[in-house]
This record gives structure tokens, C-alpha cells and sequence, in this order.
């Protein structure tokens, strides 16, 4: 809330107070929605929120496409814009600069975000330099390194240069390469999944609602696996915005790592697309044996479609480690 942080400000603040003290107007719009037309468009996107290890990954993709689309909203509607990006680290943005007329790297600005919002209306310079080279392809190049940099160490534009960047490449293999295959990892779920008791939303899988509790263990580190509670009679659900499809000579499949302490007391049903799993039997072999492997194909699930959903009768306590859709052999069996 922002009564813990009296004096602090945030960039639409900063644009706010200083496009008034100017002479204009300004107006929030979270989609892009306007009833006046406006003279340009500040679009603000970026990362979100993470610590250590929840934040690594092994590309420097941004795969959130929401502050892309925006952008080409607005040139669609001839409307110039400014991109500005917060980050904690340097990532592959080619398809956000092309479709930008300007592009601002805004790091963290944390409480003092009416200081970005100075230098984009003017009222100060920008000096800032890159502490980092800014990569040129999504699977980037050794830090600071000249191969491979689009910007340089030390690279930084003044307000008054004017000149146009060349026209970018958009190429990057990881796009579609990780698109929809870690479902849950590093304590986090992936930004088009979604995780539900009944109508309670989980948010990352975290939570209490209808039945399911869910908290963080730590497995390899702190807080990157989860203990799911069932009451009896709950249900979890875990899905995809959209569908995921297969790889050329491969089939469908979900890789799920877990671990039962406890076997279970009633029937364990598993919902995978359109078929229905009993896992009873398999998780009370699991009991007390470690992290195990959950592999399930079209060899025992017709459908895999885009969901998983977990029904226990009685209570049950299940901890989840990982959840990967992957590409396998046809007929690969199903395993637990």
C-alpha cells in the first residue's frame, strides 16, 4: 500500500505533476484505452517481481508480450510512442525497440520513479550509461563482451539525438523453443498458467481456497517446490491460457516431479485434458521413497490438451517439485 511509503512516487506521478506544471494533461490508461487522442504514448512494462533464483532463466528472452502489443497498438493508430522498461538485468527487447519510436531502460526505479518521469518530459538530461552491454540475439554473449552487443558498455543517448536505429532482428529460436514447456519451476508458475481450487485463484501456487492450501518447501532452494493440502472432497487446477502443440515426430506429455510423505487415505483422481486418471495406487507405492517422476502420455491420457486437475475423496497432502510439458517418442508409456 502506498500509506507504508508516505513520500515515495511512482513514474505515471512524476508524468502527471510535470506534464501540468507544462501546460498539458496527461491520462492513466492500463489498456491502451483513450477518449481524446493523444499526442504521444508512454507505454511502461517490465519483469515481474523476483529474488535470486526465482528470477533466473536460461535465455535473456522477455516473453511477456503484453507492453509489445501495446506498442503496436499505437503505431497501428499512427499514435508515436516511448517504451519504458524495468528491469533487474539487460534482456533480448528487439521486437519492443523496433516497435518503439523511443526506448528507455529504467532499471528499478523502486520509490523514486518521478526521477525516469524528469527526464522523459525533460526537465532533466538524460546522463544515464549502460552499466551493461545490452544483448543483440536472445541467447546472448559474455557480459560487456564487444561480439554480440547491440549497445556497449557505456552506451547512453542524449535527448537531443534524433538519429534512427537500424531495423532490428526478431529471430530468436528460444521464442518457441520454451514456449509453454516449464509449467511450474523455480517456485514460480509460468505467466500463462494459472492455478484454481474451484474459483479461487492460487496465485504462483500459493494460497488458500475451497480445500486446497498450497505453501513453499525447498527442494534444491529456498521456497522453489510447494505442499499441496487437500480437504476432502477438494479439487486443484492447473491450466494454459491458449494450447500448447506438439513437435514434429514427438507426442504430448507432462513430466511432473513429487514426493507423498503420507500415502492417501480415499481415491486420488487426475483430470489430464479429457481423461481421467486413477493415481491412488501409484501415489500410496510413492510413500516415504523421495522425489519421484510422474510421466503421463497419450499412452494413458487420450488428450493431453491443456490442463491438469488433481480430485482427492479424503485429505491428502502432495508436494510438487516441477511441472513441464515436453515433446517425447510416440508410444512412450506412462510412468509414476
Amino acid at each position: 500500500p502506498r500509506d507504508y511509503f508516505p513520500n515515495a512516487s511512482s513514474i505515471w506521478d512524476g508524468i502527471r505533476e510535470n506534464v501540468a506544471a507544462l501546460g498539458g494533461s496527461a491520462m492513466l490508461s492500463e489498456d491502451g484505452s483513450f477518449n481524446q487522442r493523444p499526442d504521444v504514448a508512454i507505454v511502461v512494462f517490465g519483469e515481474r517481481p523476483y529474488a535470486e533464483f526465482a528470477g533466473d532463466q536460461a535465455d535473456l528472452v522477455f516473453r511477456d508480450e503484453e507492453g509489445l502489443s501495446l506498442l503496436k497498438q499505437f503505431a497501428e493508430a499512427d499514435i508515436p510512442t516511448v517504451a519504458v522498461f524495468l528491469s533487474g538485468r539487460p534482456l533480448w527487447m528487439n521486437r519492443e525497440i523496433n516497435a518503439a519510436d523511443a526506448f528507455v531502460a529504467s532499471w528499478l526505479p523502486g520509490s523514486e520513479g518521478a526521477g525516469v518521469a524528469d527526464v522523459l518530459t525533460g526537465t532533466m538530461q538524460a546522463t544515464g550509461r549502460l552499466s551493461f552491454s545490452w544483448p543483440a540475439t536472445c541467447e546472448g554473449n559474455p557480459l560487456n563482451s564487444a561480439e554480440g552487443a547491440l549497445f556497449a558498455f557505456g552506451y547512453g543517448r542524449e535527448l537531443s539525438d534524433h538519429s534512427s536505429l537500424r531495423e532490428l532482428t526478431e529471430e530468436c529460436d528460444a521464442l518457441t523453443r520454451h514456449v509453454g514447456a516449464e509449467w511450474f519451476a523455480s517456485g514460480r508458475l509460468a505467466d500463462s498458467i494459472k492455478a484454481r481450487a474451484d474459483n479461487a485463484v492460487l496465485p504462483n501456487l500459493r494460497g488458500t481456497g475451497n480445500g486446497i492450501t498450497a505453501v513453499g518447501i525447498d527442494r534444491n532452494a529456498q521456497e522453489d517446490a510447494r505442499r499441496l493440502t487437500f480437504a476432502a472432497g477438494s479439487t486443484l487446477l492447473i491450466e494454459q491460457d491458449g494450447t500448447t502443440t506438439s513437435s514434429e515426430g514427438s507426442a504430448d506429455a507432462f513430466r511432473i516431479v513429487y514426493r507423498v510423505e503420507k500415502r492417501p487415505v480415499s481415491t486420488v483422481m487426475m483430470t489430464v485434458g479429457d481423461s481421467q486418471i486413477d493415481i491412488t495406487h501409484p501415489l500410496s507405492v510413492a510413500e516415504g521413497k523421495g522425489w519421484r517422476e510422474m510421466v503421463l502420455t497419450s499412452e494413458c491420457a487420450s488428450a493431453i490438451g491443456g490442463k491438469i486437475e488433481w480430485f482427492s475423496e479424503g485429505k491428502l497432502s502432495l508436494e510438487i517439485a516441477t511441472i513441464t510439458r515436453e515433446g517425447m517418442a510416440e508410444g512412450t508409456a506412462c510412468s509414476f
